[in-house]
């Protein structure tokens, strides 16, 4: 008899036949699970748009694509990044179109690359208060992640079925004692 099997026969606590405690935790099975790569998420279809394009053709870019965030290309290089928070109503208007990118887009983009973890992703986003990380391999990008990319992992689940079961009902039921009042 080891001396798992005998604390649990001692405790008179149920367990799987997988072995698992139904109602807990099990540190190292949630830590293999919770290992999600940025490349399982990403989006390889980036949207990108030229420098001196101007801010009504980004906007009208990101309608049509569906996207809040564009990739700044000059050249096949990664040149910044242009959210729709970076394009104000005002720059769209006017004759010419407003402004050009170049002057509303960010130079400095945060990267990450393909191997990294879903959640160093999220807490880079955190930090930086950004709504997207450029995803590049040796210096090229490989894709985007977003917020958008994120919340749809959380709503949906990492597509993985959890190892524990659920909490089994107890079915014993305690008397209740009417009261006199």
């Amino acid at each position: 008899v080891t001396p798992s099997r005998f604390r649990r026969r001692l405790c008179h606590e149920p367990v799987m036949a997988d072995g698992l405690h139904p109602w807990r935790w099990d540190a190292a099975d949630a830590s293999k699970e919770a290992v999600m790569k940025v490349f399982e998420i990403m989006s390889d279809r980036v949207a990108a748009i030229e420098p001196t394009a101007s801010a009504a053709t980004a906007r009208q870019l990101m309608r049509t694509k569906g996207s809040h965030h564009l990739v700044v290309l000059r050249e096949g290089k990664l040149a910044g990044i242009i959210s729709s928070a970076d394009i104000p109503d005002a720059a769209t208007r006017g004759r010419r179109g407003g402004q050009a990118v170049e002057e509303l887009m960010r130079r400095d983009v945060v990267t990450v690359g393909p191997n990294s973890t879903v959640a160093k992703a999220a807490n880079v986003m955190a930090g930086h208060s950004i709504g997207s990380l450029v995803v590049t391999t040796r210096g090229k990008m490989a894709g985007i992640v977003t917020v958008s990319d994120l919340l749809t992992l959380v709503a949906h689940g990492a597509g993985r079925q959890p190892k524990r079961a659920a909490r089994p009902l107890l079915k014993h039921t305690v008397p209740h004692r009417k009261q006199r009042g």
